[in-house]
């Protein structure tokens, strides 16, 4: 039995969790290509985006072990991945790729194998334990250990954000 099978339900179905990574990338992007955005929040939301993100963390943290073993990607997946790494093929020298929620860097061997230059890439995440698996595994890339949203990294031209759920 995989993981993902013995995983207790999330309090959100995974179409929302898409929706929702795909706003924050949406409104990052748009932050990073356009300083005069805002992202504003209200101060509850605040309080329980930070109470989540230390869930998340946490969760991710005790899991990272896991997701940097072989079983986390099965083969079934990385047909997926092959093609998400294509679509972000970054065809001029120096433009660059944001990778949200990177993890232990999951879709870095398939940027690589698309031809993408791995010190384009910049890649995010909560999880500490996860990036360090990342950190060591793909030392030329950038990792950084934060809420995207708060993220001040610059300017992307392209920004992925994949969800693996099984």
């Amino acid at each position: 039995m995989s993981y993902w099978e013995t995983t207790p339900p999330h309090i959100c179905t995974m179409a929302q969790v898409r929706r929702a990574l795909a706003t924050c990338a949406v409104l990052t992007a748009a932050r990073n290509s356009l300083p005069q955005i805002q992202v504003f929040a209200a101060p509850r939301m605040e309080s329980k985006l930070a109470e989540h993100n230390q869930y998340q963390a946490k969760t991710f943290d005790e899991k990272s072990d896991f997701f940097a073993s072989e079983k986390a990607t099965p083969a079934s997946v990385e047909p997926k991945l092959r093609r998400i790494a294509c679509s972000c093929r970054l065809e001029t020298p120096g433009t660059t790729l944001l990778d949200v929620g990177t993890g232990t860097g999951a879709l870095l061997p398939f940027f690589q194998e698309a031809g993408v230059d791995l010190a384009q890439v910049v890649g995010v995440d909560l999880s500490a334990g996860m990036l360090g698996f990342a950190k060591e595994r793909f030392p030329e890339t950038t990792f950084v250990q934060e809420d995207v949203l708060q993220f001040q990294g610059g300017r992307f031209d392209r920004v992925v954000v994949w969800l693996h759920s099984g």
